[in-house]
């Protein structure tokens, strides 16, 4: 858990200012396959973030608390998991076509929501969308996800 100790994890924007320019008291304990972390700014609100190890799985959810007797600003811009992982990688070869090991790639199982489709929910990182693996990040690239049109489940 060395990358998840010094990495936010999430991003949003309070107010009109983004987390990471936010001046606020963190503090960290962790226990076995569990890192929690607190973040309290000045005016009250307290983020608690929870990691979780589990094999070679890594998930965390977050806690928003108001713990002030005033309004906190508006919360907008919300990104439960912005986080950079490192992976290990190849190079690829610069006279050949490179598709890396099958094997070695770094794969992302995320579900796709709701498509209106047989596959609905499920979370194919191996499957094949405009001849590339959907959830195979390659050397260089990065991946975002969200939902399309407003809805968590989309």
């Amino acid at each position: 858990m060395d990358f998840l100790r010094n990495n936010r994890r999430f991003d949003f924007v309070y107010g009109k200012t983004p987390f990471s320019d936010l001046d606020c008291n963190v503090r960290q304990t962790e226990t076995g396959d569990e890192l929690i972390t607190i973040y309290a700014l000045p005016d009250g609100l307290r983020i608690t973030n929870v990691a979780s190890k589990h094999g070679g799985a890594y998930e965390w959810v977050n806690w928003f608390e108001n713990t002030s007797d005033r309004p906190t600003e508006i919360i907008s811009e919300l990104y439960d998991a912005d986080i950079s992982l490192p992976m290990p990688h190849e190079d690829p070869l610069p006279w050949t076509a490179f598709q890396p090991e099958f094997g070695d790639v770094t794969a992302v199982y995320a579900p796709i929501g709701s498509t209106w489709r047989f596959d609905e929910f499920c979370a194919f990182a191996d499957r094949k969308e405009d001849n590339r693996m959907r959830g195979h990040i390659p050397p260089g690239e990065s991946m975002a996800y969200s939902a399309s049109g407003g809805r968590s489940s989309e």
